[in-house]
């Protein structure tokens, strides 16, 4: 029975297709939903210090509508935590708000600058809130992993994150 068991397992294992082993997220509350995924994330020089810790991450953003209301041309606004956390375990935490249209797709970018201060891996976590009723929100989260080489404990000038479109 075990060899039954574990021979289903690998064959379900086998046959998953890769892109749910991308990292993408969708969010939904009934009304619209929310699909985000980072397709990439690397530190390099930035900012005007020239120094090589500032950290960029790539993302998809799409906002549709679901269900069977009609909201075309509706603003929608949900509110986006963009999270880096360090080698150390220590976690940057930027909350921003958007607000689009309905039918939005966007590949936006994250900039952490100065961030990239210590050798080892680095995650950064985006985690998409949209309103469901009064006081209730529904999330979900994506996250990327990377390492970049060296690092210099207290270099660059002020901690700062920054979307660009």
């Amino acid at each position: 029975m075990k060899k039954i068991l574990l021979l289903t397992f690998i064959a379900f294992l086998a046959v998953t297709p890769l892109s749910l082993a991308k990292g993408r997220t969708v969010v939904s509350n009934g009304v619209f939903q929310v699909t985000i995924e980072i397709t990439n994330a690397y530190y390099f020089a930035a900012d005007a210090d020239g120094i090589e810790n500032d950290i960029a991450a790539e993302f998809t953003l799409n906002v549709e509508h679901e269900g069977m209301y009609c909201c075309m041309n509706k603003v929608v606004d949900f509110y986006f935590l963009a999270s880096l956390k360090c080698p150390s375990g220590y976690y940057y935490d930027y909350l921003y708000q958007f607000i689009c249209v309905l039918d939005t797709y966007a590949t936006p970018t994250i900039y952490f600058y100065n961030h990239a201060g210590e050798a080892g891996w680095y995650q950064v976590i985006l985690t998409c809130y949209l309103p469901y009723y009064a006081n209730y929100y529904v999330y979900g989260s994506d996250c990327f992993a990377f390492d970049p080489p060296g690092g210099d404990e207290g270099a660059g000038g002020p901690l700062q994150c920054e979307i660009k479109l």
